[in-house]
C-alpha cells in the first residue's frame, strides 16, 4: 500500500511539472509576439481601362452599327482614323441599300459572320483589335439613346438622358445622312447583359448570351451548380439523327443571338452549321442579306433583277419562303428567307464546300418540314 501511494503521488507531481512548464513555454512565446500583426484581405480586381468608339448611322428602319473596342491607350489611337472612316460612309440608293466605306491605312476588311455584316481588323503594335459593323432593326422612338446607353452599360457607366447624349456624342455628317459618335472610357466587362437585340454582356461570353436569351424568352436561369435550362423553340422540325445538336445562343460583337434551332455536320476534316433563327420583321430585307451571306463566302454582290432570277420558292408547311443556293470557292451557303408571326425567319446552312453540296438534299427535306 505504501509503495503505490508513493507512485501515485510521484506520477501527479510528474503532471502538474510538465502543464506547468508547457504553460511557460506558451506564455513566453505569446509575449516573443509582434504587436501588430498583418491581415489579409481579398479585393475584388477592377476591370482594366477600356475604351469603345462607337457610331450609329439610321438607314430607313434599320440602324447600322459601328464599334471598336479595346485598351484604352491603344483604341485611343486609332481615334482620327475611326473617325475618318465613319465620314467616308456611303450608301447606295433606296433605303435598302448597304453602306461602302474607304478603310485606313494598315485595316483590312473580312467578310461578317451571323449578325455581322462586315468585320474589320486593326493591327497595333500592343494588341489586334476588331472593329464589327451590324444592322438592326432601329426603334423608331429613342432607339439612338437606349442603344448609347447600353454602350455605356457595357463599360459601367452610367445612362445619360436627351441632354446628356447631346454633350457626350458627336454628329457627323455623311455623304446621305448623319452618323452619331461617342468616345466612352470605362471598365472591360463591366455591363450586365440585356435583351436581344439590344443585347450587352462582353463579347463571347456564352454565359452572358445565354442569360439574355432566357430572359427574353422568360426562361428562369437554374440555381447554380444545375445544368442550364433548354430554351423553348415556337418552331417544329425534322432533323436526320445523324446531324448533332449546335449552340442555340451566340455572343457576337457583344450582341446574344438565339436560335430556334442549330445543328453541326462534322465529316472528315469538314464541317456545315445549320440553324433556324427569328429576329424583327425589319430585319427580312432579302437582297441585303444575300448580299451579306454572299460576302461571307468571297461572291460579289447581286442586282434585284440577279436575285429575283436566283430565288426559288420553298413551301414549310404552308409558309412561303425563298431559298438561295449559294456557292463559292471554299464555302457554300444554302439559305432560306422567310416572314412569319411579325418575325423575319432564316434558315441557313453554311460549311465547306463538298460538304455543303453533299448536305443539299437534306436541308431541302429539313426546310420542308418545319412548322411554325
Amino acid at each position: 500500500m505504501l509503495n503505490r501511494s508513493i507512485l501515485t503521488a510521484s506520477s501527479k507531481t510528474k503532471r502538474f511539472v510538465t502543464c506547468f512548464c508547457t504553460l511557460a513555454l506558451l506564455t513566453s512565446l505569446s509575449g516573443c509576439r509582434r504587436p501588430d500583426q498583418i491581415e489579409r484581405y481579398q479585393v475584388a480586381r477592377a476591370g482594366a481601362p477600356h475604351r469603345m468608339l462607337g457610331a450609329i448611322v439610321p438607314r430607313g428602319e434599320r440602324g447600322w452599327f459601328f464599334k471598336l473596342t479595346g485598351a484604352n491607350d491603344v483604341v485611343a489611337k486609332e481615334t482620327d482614323k475611326f473617325t475618318a472612316f465613319i465620314e467616308s460612309i456611303q450608301f447606295g440608293e433606296g433605303d435598302d441599300a448597304d453602306p461602302v466605306w474607304k478603310l485606313p491605312e494598315g485595316w483590312t476588311q473580312e467578310p461578317g459572320e451571323e449578325m455581322r455584316f462586315a468585320t474589320i481588323k486593326i493591327a497595333t503594335d500592343e494588341q489586334p483589335l476588331e472593329l464589327t459593323v451590324i444592322p438592326l432593326p432601329m426603334p423608331p422612338t429613342d432607339g439612338m439613346l437606349s442603344n448609347i446607353n447600353r454602350w455605356r452599360g457595357q463599360l459601367g457607366l452610367a445612362p445619360v438622358d436627351d441632354a446628356g447624349l447631346v454633350k457626350e456624342s458627336t454628329v457627323v455628317k455623311l455623304a446621305d445622312g448623319t452618323a452619331t459618335l461617342v468616345n466612352l472610357v470605362g471598365k472591360s466587362g463591366a455591363g450586365a447583359p440585356m435583351s436581344p437585340p439590344f443585347a450587352g454582356g462582353p463579347a463571347g461570353d456564352a454565359d452572358a448570351a445565354r442569360r439574355a436569351a432566357h430572359e427574353a424568352a422568360g426562361v428562369e436561369e437554374p440555381a447554380g451548380g444545375e445544368a442550364p435550362a433548354a430554351l423553348p423553340s415556337t418552331v417544329t422540325y425534322e432533323a436526320p439523327p445523324e446531324w448533332e445538336l449546335g449552340e442555340r445562343v451566340v455572343s457576337r460583337s457583344a450582341f446574344a443571338v438565339p436560335r430556334e434551332a442549330a445543328f453541326v455536320v462534322k465529316e472528315d476534316d469538314r464541317s456545315a452549321e445549320i440553324t433556324i433563327t427569328a429576329l424583327g420583321a425589319a430585319a427580312g430585307d432579302v437582297l441585303p442579306n444575300v448580299n451579306r451571306w454572299r460576302g461571307q463566302i468571297g461572291l460579289e454582290p447581286i442586282t434585284e433583277e440577279q436575285l429575283a432570277a436566283e430565288a426559288k420558292q420553298v413551301d414549310m408547311n404552308g409558309v412561303a419562303g425563298e431559298y438561295f443556293r449559294l456557292i463559292g470557292p471554299e464555302q457554300a451557303i444554302l439559305g432560306v428567307i422567310a416572314s412569319h408571326g411579325g418575325k423575319a425567319w432564316f434558315v441557313k446552312l453554311q460549311g465547306d464546300h463538298d460538304l455543303a453540296v453533299k448536305l443539299q438534299e437534306q436541308f431541302e427535306t429539313f426546310v420542308r418540314s418545319i412548322k411554325f
